[in-house]
């Protein structure tokens, strides 16, 4: 380790993690007996995988809560532990042991909200079908069809092997079993945090700070259409720390929010674009964590690091949130990704150093300038002990350029 260590020897609890993959699931919804006679089995035989909807069930949302029963009980049926659903669609947690049985739940140490014992399937109102629908010259049967918009939660889960393989497994359930897709509306969102153990102000802002700084860099492995979009705002570009608020600024108006709450909408003062190391200074002089939380914050919706969550007036469950990933049907990507986000949270909480986060600035600010950002992500990955992650990401050592063109690289090794 450097001089500037990171004190980790009181910190060593387990990094958990929780997946919202969202998804839509196509079904066709007869309004009598004669459409359902004359389309279902075509529809069948032609789309395999697609939910035929009895037609006595009338209106969409009935509908979908018979889809949603649908996929629980196809998930339950391969020993996937998931809460119910009753029969207007509201989440059903069954009772759990722990509090009059001798053993708890085995992810009762991994949240305070017992829904996150188990998988959930839900809905989600942003998830839009809209570019999915035939047109009039396609056949009759696919005209028929409808996609209902899904999402599935998994558990609070550690950050172990196992839970990936969970994680794969019910995605490849629900992908062989039904005929699903994604679009542009989807989202894979990854929530991080370490357990029920609320996480100091001192490492928060570490992990802030190393965020805003690699963002712009790690933004270059999403598609343009979740790094310019409005539910994850890049904290880069749109953070109140990106428009030149200071520590002072946030822990104002932190303390000046009813109740500590985020208001949905908010004015906000300052220059639309800081220098990375500025905003950084900033964001560590930040002394609590509704501070942090508060320059962090991106106005209108949630960013694409979302640190609301962490605050515990408003979720006592502390996450941090990781909103930028696409819409994607491949479970193994999903876990790439899940273990990314798990890594660098670990990393910016446990292990950061005030020495490695001015070597990172510098790089980030260099790749900034330059546009290199792209081509030097594994090794600015590689820097930080997540050479796995990045090779299960798709970067490879190959995409770097002449070694000569590079600044400071060398420095970007983890310290021992």
């Amino acid at each position: 380790m450097s001089s500037q260590q990171a004190n980790t020897s009181s910190f060593s609890h387990q990094t958990t993690f929780g997946v919202e993959w969202e998804f839509l699931l196509c079904y066709f919804h007869p309004g009598n007996q004669k459409d359902h006679d004359n389309y279902a089995d075509a529809i069948s035989t032609a789309y395999p995988g697609t939910v035929i909807i009895p037609y006595t069930i009338k209106g969409t949302d009935a509908a979908v809560v018979y889809i949603r029963q649908g996929t629980i009980a196809t998930l339950r049926e391969n020993g996937i532990d998931i809460n119910g659903i009753d029969s207007r669609g509201k989440m059903v947690v069954p009772p759990t042991p722990g509090r009059a049985a001798s053993q708890p739940h085995r992810f009762y140490l991994n949240t305070a909200h017992e829904k996150y014992f188990r998988w959930t399937m839900t809905t989600d109102g942003s998830v839009l079908a809209d570019n999915l629908q035939a047109g009039r010259d396609a056949p009759v049967e696919q005209q028929k069809l409808d996609w209902a918009p899904l999402e599935l939660i998994s558990p609070a889960m550690r950050n172990e092997a196992a839970s990936y393989v969970e994680l794969e497994r019910a995605v490849d359930l629900i992908k062989a079993e039904y005929r699903v897709r994604v679009n542009k509306t989807c989202g894979l969102h990854v929530h991080t945090a370490f357990g029920r153990d609320q996480i100091s102000a001192e490492r928060l802002r570490r992990c802030a700070a190393l965020l805003f700084a690699v963002d712009l860099v790690v933004a270059e492995i999403h598609p343009r259409h979740r790094r310019d979009n409005v539910f994850a705002g890049s904290i880069r570009t749109s953070s109140n720390a990106a428009m030149g608020w200071t520590a002072l600024d946030a822990v104002k108006g932190f303390e000046n929010l009813p109740s500590n709450q985020y208001s949905w909408f908010r004015k906000r003062r300052g220059e639309s674009k800081v220098r990375i190391r500025d905003a950084v200074r900033e964001i560590m002089a930040c002394p609590t964590v509704g501070a942090i939380a508060w320059i962090m914050r991106t106005e209108y919706t949630d960013a694409n690091y979302n640190f609301a969550k962490i605050v515990r007036t408003i979720n006592p469950n502390p996450t941090l949130e990781f909103r930028q990933h696409d819409g994607t049907l491949d479970a193994r990507r999903m876990s790439a990704w899940a273990r990314f986000c798990a890594g660098i949270f670990r990393y910016a909480v446990r292990d950061l150093t005030q020495a490695k986060l001015d070597e990172v600035v510098a790089f980030c600010e260099r790749a900034e300038k330059d546009k290199s950002g792209k081509l030097h992500l594994y090794e600015l990955l590689e820097s930080l002990g997540m050479t796995c992650q990045a090779r299960d990401l798709g970067l490879r050592p190959s995409m770097r350029t002449d070694p000569d063109d590079l600044v400071d690289l060398d420095k970007l090794t983890l310290d021992d």
